[in-house]
């Protein structure tokens, strides 16, 4: 006898996520809600998650299945686990991600949603009507959580523009800094990422100390934010093989450097050393790539990619240059503006 199709499809890319994933099936296996199906898309692990899936699904027929990529790709895993869903709605949950009881169910709490709906992170996204997003991607970057993130995040507001926030948990409520108590608040529709425990080079430190700076950030952000940090930027923008192999061993997803590339070709390759495009305070560059930017057609996404501190843009009387790029930059119905997870698929 055929299984009835169920409500809900929750899809959970699986990479080398062997530590992480019994929580987190177990949390879904634990929901109020039940009228749903579960798919593990491992991609690409080197650990022993390909066969924990398949005892996931073995143990539990009808409520689990599996499905296996050879390549590493989140936005792989996740297409295919579209392709192959049987609910009327889907969502999406990491594989080192843990639900709360009633998490699925507050889906379908009032307002409840309608055809076409694919569900992600708790927000509901309706695709039935939706015009699908430009092909070309902006997205910005700053670091250190500094009290200027408050001015320049009504700025980006206003223009409709998105933001990853690179923060040291250590440091927050310090010296011009943003208040701990203050951070979900204020970097609500952004995107919250590690920068270290203390801002330290670690190119200077044991590998020990680059792992608990790394990590223990990143856990802390988790924490005050309500979702699992994934993202990254270098202090100083320095590392080397060694850090980005130890970055491996955390949490960490991707991470920004400072080497910029002055071009616009995606780099989605080595997400561990993600290069932007522009700092924010070279001004002829900055407004001759995004003239270039917004005129740009393309039939790949091209990524423009801005980094830099708010503080800057008070230390060098700044903010009403930085208004005129975001006018230059926003608006276009061609161009995705995004969080760096948002834009790397993550």
């Amino acid at each position: 006898m055929s299984q009835p199709e169920p409500n809900l499809t929750v899809v959970i890319p699986v990479h080398n996520a062997a530590p992480h994933l019994g929580a987190c099936v177990e949390s879904l296996l634990a929901q109020s809600y039940t009228d749903f199906e579960l798919i593990l898309v491992e991609n690409g692990s080197s650990d022993d998650s390909r066969e924990r899936c398949a005892r996931y699904a073995a143990e539990h027929p009808g409520r689990i299945r599996t499905l296996t990529l050879d390549e590493a790709s989140v936005s792989a895993a996740r297409n295919a686990g579209i392709d192959n869903a049987r609910g009327r709605f889907i969502t999406f949950m990491d594989a080192d991600d843990w639900a709360e009881k009633e998490f699925l169910a507050e889906f379908f709490r009032d307002p409840a949603p309608g055809p076409g709906t694919i569900v992600m992170q708790g927000i509901l996204l309706d695709f039935s009507e939706a015009e699908p997003p430009g092909p070309n991607e902006a997205f910005f970057s700053y670091d250190d959580g500094a009290v200027q993130d408050i001015r320049l995040i009504e700025l980006l507001n206003r223009y409709g523009l998105k933001a990853t926030f690179n923060l040291n948990s250590g440091l927050l409520g310090g010296y011009n800094r943003v208040p701990q108590q203050d951070v979900a608040a204020l970097y609500a529709g952004h995107e919250i990422a590690a920068h270290t425990l203390t801002h330290p080079d670690l190119l200077k430190l044991g590998d020990e100390a680059v792992f608990r700076e790394v990590e223990e950030d990143r856990l802390r952000l988790s924490e005050l934010a309500g979702y699992t940090v994934i993202g990254m930027a270098f202090p100083y923008g320095t590392s080397d093989s060694r850090v980005v192999d130890i970055l491996r061993r955390t949490g960490v997803r991707y991470s920004r450097t400072v080497e910029c590339t002055h071009c616009f070709t995606p780099q989605k390759e080595d997400l561990l050393r993600l290069n932007p495009t522009v700092f924010h305070l070279e001004w002829e560059q900055l407004f001759a790539l995004g003239e270039q930017f917004v005129e740009m057609q393309s039939d790949t996404p091209q990524l423009f990619y801005i980094w830099g501190h708010s503080f800057e843009l008070d230390r060098h009387d700044a903010w009403g240059k930085f208004e005129a790029f975001c006018r230059l930059i926003a608006g276009h119905d061609d161009i995705f503006y995004g969080t760096n997870r948002e834009v790397l698929g993550l």
